[in-house]
């Protein structure tokens, strides 16, 4: 693995107590302090979510799979706070968070997968041959192309889509014969496929 030792770019947000408790499969640390790491919508960003009983500096080291620090956030004295820790400059793999009080040291695991895909697509029958389909996952900077095929692969309805998040159409396709359709979205770099049937 690439040694690199840039302090990881980072964004900074503080919680209560109350709701960062809401989302803890905790580790550990000590007896007054847990803390969680959760990979949400963003497969390069993992927010960190610390809470305490007591009043403490805090260090949070990040570790390649080789032990090597690749990062390090000194926070000031703090019961509870939230960041997220940017791993866009950083190669795939496992790494270490490692969280250090006055209590002392405890550790998490987790894997970072940049190539996780975002894109997906949800097709539902409303009515008779009206299909809901829903797009998720959109890239801004790239457009999805959304392809309907018939029972014998050709194309039936072909439509460029530019959304921010999600888009959702209905498509009446009732003109059309076959008891059962293909769906198809990409962007050109992430693809989805769908089966539907004229139930």
């Amino acid at each position: 693995m690439k040694r690199t030792g840039f302090i990881i770019a980072l964004l900074v947000t503080a919680f209560s107590t109350t709701t960062i408790a809401k989302n803890f499969v905790e580790t550990e640390l000590g007896e007054s302090t847990k803390f969680n790491v959760l990979n949400k919508k963003s497969p390069e960003k993992f927010h960190l979510f610390y809470v305490s009983e007591k009043i403490s500096k805090v260090t949070v080291r990040i570790l390649d799979a080789e032990g090597t620090i690749v990062g390090v956030d000194n926070i000031k004295s703090r019961k509870s706070f939230s960041k997220v820790y940017n791993f866009k400059k950083l190669e795939a793999g496992e790494y270490t968070i490692e969280v250090q009080n006055a209590d002392g040291i405890a550790r998490q695991t987790i894997n970072y997968n940049p190539y996780r895909q975002n894109l997906n697509m949800f097709v539902s029958l409303q009515d008779e041959n009206k299909f809901k389909v829903t797009v998720t996952g959109f890239d801004k900077n790239k457009p999805v192309i959304v392809k309907i095929y018939n029972e014998e692969g050709q194309v039936v309805s072909k439509e460029k889509i530019n959304a921010e998040r999600n888009f959702t159409r209905i498509y009446n396709l009732s003109k059309l014969k076959g008891r059962s359709f293909t769906f198809s979205a990409s962007n050109g770099s992430e693809s989805v496929v769908k089966y539907k049937d004229i139930e």
